[in-house]
């Protein structure tokens, strides 16, 4: 995934506007199974105290680090 620097959407097959206006409600259900997932296959600790936004820059930058789809 690439970010587009002039906009800071996270292009890819689901894109995310990661300034969305519902970036710092509270973590839904779908995007912290989502999260626990990742972690779960990376070994990186889940924190299920982020807002929505910080969990979905958060499995943004661990897919791109552990190279995961």
């Amino acid at each position: 995934m690439t970010k587009t620097p002039e906009n800071d959407i996270i292009a890819g097959p689901q894109a995310v506007d990661v300034n969305a206006a519902d970036g710092g409600a509270e973590l839904t259900e779908k995007t912290a199974a989502e999260l626990r997932d990742i972690c779960d296959q990376t070994g990186e600790p889940f924190d299920g105290s982020l807002t929505e936004g910080q969990a979905r820059r958060r499995i943004i930058a661990l897919k791109e680090a552990h190279d995961l789809d």
